[in-house]
C-alpha cells in the first residue's frame, strides 16, 4: 500500500503554497507595480506633508488638507513642467522638419 510519511506531506505543502503564492503574484504583476509604486511616492511625500500639516492654520491643520495642498502643488509642478517640455520640444520638431531636404514630386 502506497503511504506518504509526514515529512513529504509538509515539503509538498509548503511547496504548493509557495506555487499558488507565485501565481497569484504573477497574475497580479501589474497591479502590485502599481501599489509599490504608490507605496513609494506616499513614503518620500511624507515629510512635506508633514511641514505643510505644521504650516496651515490650527482649525485647517488637518492632514488631509496638507495632503491635498501637496498633491496640488504636485499636479501644477508637473502640468508646468510638461508644458514647458511641450514648447520647447515643438520647436525642436519644426527646427527639425525645416533642417530636412524637401521630397521631390515625380
Amino acid at each position: 500500500m502506497f503511504a506518504v510519511d509526514d515529512r513529504t506531506g509538509n515539503v509538498l505543502t509548503t511547496v504548493a503554497l509557495f506555487a499558488a503564492i507565485a501565481a497569484v503574484v504573477y497574475a497580479a504583476r501589474a497591479t502590485l507595480v502599481v501599489f509599490v509604486l504608490a507605496l513609494l511616492v506616499a513614503y518620500l511625500l511624507e515629510p512635506l506633508v508633514a511641514w505643510v500639516q505644521g504650516r496651515l492654520p490650527a482649525r485647517s491643520g488637518s492632514r488631509h488638507a496638507a495632503i491635498a495642498v501637496v498633491y496640488a502643488f504636485g499636479t501644477l509642478l508637473v502640468a508646468g513642467a510638461g508644458y514647458a517640455l511641450d514648447q520647447r520640444s515643438q520647436r525642436n520638431c519644426s527646427n527639425g522638419m525645416r533642417a530636412c531636404p524637401a521630397r521631390s514630386r515625380a
